[in-house]
């Protein structure tokens, strides 16, 4: 029996003494917590929070009021057992957990705001609705996606539409390749100045992200920037800027698709065709001229 050092605050000579004093309940208990310790040894990231959960979840089996233990456990003294309360109670799927995952908005560690910003999004109560637009304020940007992402998960697109694209302007390249998806819902046009800024932006995933948002959202006016993205040095937004000009449809992006399907360019060729089988009413076009 070996416990690893990432479980300080349990006492490996009790757990000796009750191997002793009852042997076979001992051996029932060990059968089930081994695997934990397993999972706690590998280097995936995430591993190690993903057994805080399912060991919080273990001992709560043996309390009498498990949602009761998983809220105390909100409070622990380490933070990895906090975040692992968190995400249990999120499984749990109890309402009554709601209010005290809202008072952890407030702590000072971004994990575990992260964390209870996932469970109230996991818990899908409209209750935490209010709070989660409070962290669209949050002065860590990561935890502003995160709650904008929990808005949007429960039917709220106005709230977060501004904190999405104060994101696409922030420094960390990630956060501006998800602002960017996160932004496209049919209709959203209010994104569309952003994502044709984001649309030059350095970073290619960016500009991948923005184009296929402006295509989602419908925006005809993107249509001139999307065809110069179909010559990006890089070839995940040539892809998706085509696939953007299927989805909006305008017949400005025609001709120069034909132009481009008998272009030296291999990669551009393929694109311009594939794009062109796609394109609604392209055909009738074609033999119109």
């Amino acid at each position: 029996m070996t416990l690893p050092d990432e479980m300080p605050w349990i006492d490996a000579g009790t757990l000796r003494r009750l191997e002793r004093a009852a042997p076979e309940a001992f051996a029932a208990f060990w059968a089930r917590f081994a695997p934990l310790v397993e999972i706690l040894r590998r280097p995936e990231p995430g591993a190690a929070r993903e057994s805080w959960a399912l060991f919080a979840l273990l001992h709560s089996e043996q309390a009498d009021d498990v949602l009761g233990y998983l809220i105390n456990q909100l409070r622990h003294r380490h933070l990895s057992v906090r975040v692992a309360a968190a995400e249990a109670l999120g499984r749990l799927g109890d309402s009554r957990a709601v209010r005290p995952l809202v008072a952890r908005l407030r702590d000072r560690p971004e994990a575990m705001r992260l964390a209870a910003i996932a469970a109230l999004t996991a818990l899908r109560d409209d209750a935490a609705l209010a709070a989660l637009r409070m962290a669209l304020a949050d002065r860590a940007a990561p935890v502003r996606l995160a709650a904008a992402e929990a808005c949007l998960s429960l039917g709220d697109y106005r709230a977060p539409l501004p904190a999405l694209l104060a994101l696409l302007r922030q420094g960390d390249r990630r956060l501006r390749r998800t602002a960017a998806l996160r932004l496209a819902w049919p209709g959203n046009l209010t994104a569309a100045p952003g994502l044709l800024a984001a649309l030059a932006d350095r970073w290619p995933e960016v500009r991948a992200a923005a184009a296929h948002s402006l295509g989602v959202i419908g925006c005809r006016a993107a249509v001139p920037s999307l065809l110069a993205r179909l010559r990006d040095r890089d070839e995940r937004v040539r892809a998706r800027a085509a696939e953007a000009l299927v989805l909006i449809g305008d017949p400005r992006a025609l001709e120069p698709l034909y132009n481009l399907a008998e272009t030296a360019d291999d990669a551009l060729r393929a694109i311009a065709r594939q794009a062109l089988r796609a394109f609604p009413g392209a055909d009738a076009t074609r033999k119109a001229a």
